[in-house]
């Protein structure tokens, strides 16, 4: 980082702090770089202010509107951090530059509803065929693990690792590599379609795991289309935006931690597990994946309920 003046010394702590604590900060580097470079160029007292962060996040030569909330959110965590050194230290307030988009509220499946739409995957044309295994095996192993659909269509035959009941996601969202263990059931049920994919196999030199009749590898758009078909026939339908497979990832985050609130599981430190489980290189990328739904807000009110209880009484849970 160019410069020796003191706010680049904060921000040189505070890219260090951030990296020990496990957070990725490749790509914020550049913009903390730029945002200090622009306050030592424009501040004669050092101190961020809300119009200097302002100007520096619109500054970009990108118009969008994204892009430049992006870059505000920046200024104004690095704010945070300097107010505790620097008292003349103005955080910009939320809401100053909008991003243009919002997060589309996602659909979290029942488990009768996933049911259906793997018997619905069973029944694909023609039935004689690898083709119903392939989605009901695919369907099922985004509903059981939570990965990405792209995760699922790029695995190949040696990224299933049957000794140590994983896979091997490679060239993930933003990790190299990563190690996903597996149920038992779920390990039974790709080692059943490894079995029948060898029969159909009309191709040996296939490299992804999950391949069509003529084995070849399978295209994310014609899996979405399949995916639409099965949803109709399972009955599942919304009114306005109609669920998606991504929906599955959802449904897994909260379910998994619906079952942490059940057997009481402290969430603070579960929840770095299934960050990592999920190929999330901060927690806060996994709470994107949680949702209100009426059984975790149950859990939620239960738990606060027993800590109001205790704290009143002046005991410690």
């Amino acid at each position: 980082m160019t410069g020796n003046s003191m706010i680049h010394t904060y921000a040189e702590r505070y890219l260090a702090q951030c990296r020990s604590l496990g957070f990725e900060m490749q790509g914020r580097e550049s913009l903390l770089r730029s945002f200090a470079n622009h306050i030592t160029r424009h501040s004669q007292t050092q101190s961020i202010t809300t119009t200097l962060a302002v100007e520096w996040a619109t500054a970009s030569k990108s118009t969008s509107s994204s892009y430049r909330a992006r870059r505000l959110s920046v200024a104004r965590t690095f704010a945070r951090y300097c107010a505790a050194f620097d008292r003349n230290t103005e955080i910009p307030p939320p809401g100053l530059l909008t991003s243009g988009c919002k997060r589309p509220t996602p659909y979290i499946y029942s488990p009768s509803q996933i049911r259906n739409l793997l018997d619905a995957a069973q029944n694909l044309r023609p039935t004689d065929g690898l083709r119903p295994h392939t989605y009901t095996t695919l369907f099922g192993l985004l509903a059981s693990t939570g990965i990405r659909i792209g995760e699922a269509l790029r695995l190949c035959v040696l990224d299933v690792r049957w000794d140590a009941s994983a896979l091997v996601i490679v060239n993930s969202k933003r990790l190299s590599e990563r190690l996903v263990p597996l149920h038992p059931t779920t390990l039974d049920v790709l080692h059943e379609y490894a079995q029948r994919r060898s029969v159909y196999l009309t191709d040996p030199s296939a490299p992804t795991f999950f391949i069509s009749d003529y084995g070849k590898p399978l295209g994310h758009s014609g899996v979405l289309g399949v995916f639409e078909r099965l949803r109709t026939k399972a009955g599942i339908k919304t009114t306005g935006r109609q669920p998606r497979i991504h929906d599955l990832r959802h449904t897994f985050a909260c379910n998994r931690i619906l079952q942490w609130h059940k057997d009481g599981v402290p969430l603070d430190h579960a929840i770095t597990f299934l960050s990592a489980y999920l190929g999330h290189v901060q927690p806060t990328d996994t709470y994107w994946y949680l949702t209100g739904i009426p059984e975790l807000l149950d859990a939620c009110s239960a738990r606060f309920e027993q800590y109001a209880r205790c704290h009143l009484k002046g005991e410690l849970i």
